[in-house]
């Protein structure tokens, strides 16, 4: 096959090994079905093939929060059956979630006892509502088992009602919409710091979605994305100051997002405003 995009997944071998010359810190997600043999066998081989100057991310399931996902539904069914959360359905998933994350990490904290400082355990909650985060922190002695908490701080608009012509609308709501995803971001990082545990964004960026590929298109390329994305990083670097993963370096634009800071590889920079406000910030922000 000419890629690993399939019910198997990628090789953790090939993760490893691309880590590696890279220089990268890689981020592994553990399938939230996934047994302990599992995760002892991956950390393991992480553990054997993994530059040793690497940290290593570890997470487990994608947004077990977001309802959208087989995982979370699964979570919310067993926190019920075991008769977590009082009742209330999303209560008892970030429970059952965080019970899960204990285990998994656990393990991962055995395997790498001797190099305990190069493993970041993460737990992931959602940027919006800051109270799931309480709750799976709150909960038990979920906080001793990991050591960040992680949201995607999107900038969304709701694009619904809105159709071609609507940039100058989209672009004079973006100021209020950065506001209030950085406010959100400091909220959940107040609450990572009550529990003496890092924030950072394991996703981040704009979320402008909209079926009307016309408008997308127009949005993504307009220059005014260039300022948008400036005073987002700027935001974030004064008010949370900590990793922000943007999603993702590239991508087409769709009817299900346009996540790329650039369209498709070599794309040329005048024609990527996000990947631009990217490169002048890194360039111009100390390590």
């Amino acid at each position: 096959s000419a890629t690993q995009v399939s019910g198997a997944g990628a090789s953790i071998e090939d993760m490893a090994e691309l880590a590696n010359p890279t220089g990268a810190d890689p981020w592994f997600l553990m399938p939230y079905r996934a047994d302990e043999a599992y995760v002892r066998n991956f950390a393991q081989l992480v553990h054997a093939r993994l530059d040793p100057r690497r940290r290593v991310y570890v997470e487990l399931g994608n947004e077990v929060w977001n309802d959208m996902f087989d995982a979370t539904r699964q979570a919310q069914r067993e926190g019920v059956l075991l008769g977590l959360g009082s009742g209330d359905r999303t209560r008892a998933g970030a429970i059952r979630y965080a019970q899960k994350v204990c285990q998994t990490m656990r393990i991962w904290s055995e395997i790498f006892v001797d190099q305990r400082d190069r493993l970041i355990r993460v737990i992931a909650s959602q940027n919006a509502r800051p109270e799931l985060a309480d709750i799976i922190l709150g909960h038990a002695d979920t906080a001793n088992c990991i050591d960040a908490l992680a949201t995607a701080p999107y900038i969304w608009l709701d694009l619904n009602a809105q159709g071609a012509g609507a940039q100058n609308w989209v672009f004079a709501h973006m100021p209020r919409a950065i506001d209030e995803t950085i406010e959100y971001a400091a909220h959940n990082r107040a609450i990572a710091a009550r529990h003496g545990k890092r924030f950072i964004a394991y996703e981040g960026g704009q979320h402008l979605v909209t079926p009307d590929l016309a408008l997308a298109r127009s949005l993504q390329r307009d220059v005014r994305m260039e300022a948008v994305y400036r005073a987002y990083l700027a935001r974030w670097n004064q008010r949370i100051r900590s990793d922000l993963m943007l999603y993702a370096s590239t991508a087409p634009i769709g009817d299900y997002g346009s996540w790329g800071l650039r369209e498709y590889a070599g794309q040329p920079l005048d024609e990527t405003p996000k990947l631009r406000a990217v490169r002048t910030f890194m360039a111009g922000t100390p390590r």
